[in-house]
């Protein structure tokens, strides 16, 4: 697949190794980022609900992920003293060397840590973003508008960002698989609270795409995105 559509950028995003089955999860971790490795190309990764399930930590799988071949992906964002969860980060994508774009992020690409098991007792199944999360989503997404709209020579409108992680928004769960256009058409699990992560990103105003599930592709329209 790589070496047909030669991508820029390789996204994995979660469920990166089934921890149960992943005796030495290094090894594991490996094996599946082999491929990305193997092709040169940048690739960037979140965690899913089965990373940890090994004898590693989430906080320890993100940072061996961080240290391997040509990852841009990071623990977490630099200068942020509290944050929910690890691997959460934001990359910034440059315009063409020689335009008046080439210092500029042109398409702004956001990696989340969407957790793996409530640990609220009376609250049931998977994990959600945290408040803390969206507040250094909201932030940075609101610097990144200023510094691109700062120039003189910008564009007509702000640059576009697309979102990763992995456990689905409950939002999703308005849809019928009949709406849903992907290969696995398998049913939406999404967390029994909703922290407001979708309003979120209607507010910001410039998200174009969700990228969530790596196992299960699919494609939404929704409101707003």
């Amino acid at each position: 697949m790589i070496q047909a559509e030669q991508p820029d950028l390789i996204v994995f995003t979660g469920d990166n190794i089934f921890g149960k089955d992943a005796t030495v999860p290094t090894k594991s971790m490996e094996a599946a980022f082999a491929p990305a490795i193997e092709s040169n190309i940048p690739w960037a990764a979140v965690l899913g609900n089965h990373d940890q399930e090994s004898t590693l930590t989430r906080e320890d799988v993100m940072k061996y992920i961080v240290g391997m071949n040509n990852t841009l992906s990071m623990l977490n964002p630099a200068g942020v003293q509290k944050i929910d969860g690890f691997g959460n980060y934001n990359l910034e994508v440059a315009g063409v060397r020689g335009s008046l774009f080439q210092n500029t992020s042109i398409l702004n690409l956001y990696f989340l840590d969407s957790g793996d098991y409530s640990k609220v007792p009376s609250i049931k199944g998977y994990d959600w973003i945290k408040s803390s999360q969206i507040s250094w989503f909201l932030h940075t997404s609101d610097a990144l508008k200023n510094s691109y709209n700062a120039h003189l020579e910008r564009q007509q409108a702000e640059a576009p960002s697309l979102i990763f992680f992995h456990i689905p928004l409950p939002e999703y769960e308005q849809f019928s698989t009949s709406e849903i256009t992907g290969v696995k058409q398998e049913g939406i699990s999404s967390p029994n609270k909703n922290s407001g992560f979708f309003d979120a990103l209607v507010e910001a105003g410039n998200v174009r795409g969700v990228g969530d599930l790596s196992v299960i592709p699919v494609h939404l329209s929704v409101v707003g995105i």
